[in-house]
């Protein structure tokens, strides 16, 4: 399995709930932590409290984190998520991506490049981009993540890291790529 395509597809925190569920404790993983289910889903509700918490209307997300979007519905929160969709991404994986969106969200998708609209702005607006800190200093994101936050840095409002792992997960750092200390102004999760 390709996971950083999968990644792209379903996000990050899906992809560590189905890791945490399917490997064996001691076995390595070259890309993603190994944890216990009941931590990752600790984390995955951690964070949609802490995004609600952030009282934004919009959240523009350049991964379509389907665990967290699921948290926050469970969460009543009722603003509008924006989704990027990479401008690689093929035809079936992009219908993937918006079949997987969980009832209850309220979604808009765009083509990676554009900007969400006149409604996005900072008072209001937070841009998310999922990955990892590396003992809560070094930033770790996807080379897409990598690529879109350089096209939307300038955005003026919360740009915010958010860590799909808990500071104390032992993380591979394979496949990751070390982001800029300007891409965000904010964290979540750690």
């Amino acid at each position: 399995m390709n996971l950083q395509r999968t990644i792209a597809e379903i996000g990050l925190m899906e992809i560590g709930r189905v890791v945490a569920r399917f490997t064996e404790r001691n076995e390595p993983s070259p890309f993603l932590p190994v944890m216990k289910p009941e931590e990752m889903e600790r984390q995955i509700e951690k964070l949609a409290l802490e995004i609600v918490g952030l009282n934004k209307k919009h959240l523009f997300m350049l991964t379509p984190e389907i665990a967290l979007l699921e948290s926050l519905a469970d969460n009543n929160w009722d603003g509008l998520i924006i989704i990027a969709i990479p401008f690689d991404a093929e035809i079936e994986s992009s219908d993937r991506i918006q079949a997987n969106i969980p009832r209850g969200i309220n979604v808009n998708f765009i083509r990676e490049g554009e900007f969400p609209g006149d409604y996005f702005i900072p008072e209001s607006s937070a841009l998310l981009c999922g990955g990892f800190t590396v003992h809560g200093i070094q930033y770790k994101i996807l080379p897409s993540s990598f690529r879109m936050m350089s096209l939307y840095k300038q955005f003026a409002g919360d740009r915010i890291l958010v860590s799909a792992f808990p500071p104390e997960a032992d993380i591979p750092e394979l496949g990751w790529d070390n982001a800029d200390s300007d891409f965000f102004t904010n964290r979540v999760g750690v």
